[in-house]
């Protein structure tokens, strides 16, 4: 079994913690869990996983989910912006980047219609706005490991895009 820290976020005195796991007989899903403090501890969400992978074959995210980063806009609209996997890359996999909506941070929480947002982007590592613009972050997988690569950025004027990838 894995589990692995995504990211941390604050809402009205609760600390929630996202991350993406995998056990025994599936690959990762996206998990949370709650508390009152930052050090914790923090109590699983008892309806985890809380974004699947969908398993269609061709789907952006035939298989896994991974990566999570929530934005909150406004009182009761949250953004998870999270990675996808699937096996149509040129080197038999690629991660893209999607979206997904819920009126709070445990959910329920709906895929966008439009994903994924940016094919083949990688990792996502953070999402931030400036000045009402959209900058995601992240790593884009390379050789053996996949966990280290170049650092990437895309740019939006809307959570749902269009994202434009940073060429340098």
């Amino acid at each position: 079994d894995i589990i692995e820290a995504c990211d941390a976020f604050k809402d009205f005195g609760t600390y929630y913690l996202y991350y993406h796991g995998a056990g025994k007989n599936s690959d990762y899903q996206i998990g949370v869990a709650a508390s009152k403090n930052p050090l914790g501890p923090f109590k699983k969400y008892e309806k985890n996983p809380i974004v699947k992978y969908s398993g269609k074959k061709g789907v952006w995210d035939e298989m896994y989910v991974a990566c999570a980063m929530v934005l909150k806009e406004g009182i009761d609209k949250y953004y998870m912006f999270y990675t996808g996997r699937n096996p149509l890359g040129k080197d038999g996999e690629r991660w893209d980047a999607g979206l997904a909506t819920a009126p709070g941070p445990l959910g329920p929480w709906t895929p966008y219609d439009g994903n994924p947002l940016i094919e083949n982007f990688g990792y996502v590592g953070g999402v931030v706005t400036v000045n009402g613009k959209y900058f995601m972050y992240g790593e884009h997988p390379r050789g053996a490991s996949r966990d280290y690569g170049p650092l990437i950025l895309a740019t939006a004027d809307a959570p749902e895009g269009p994202w434009t990838m940073y060429e340098n």
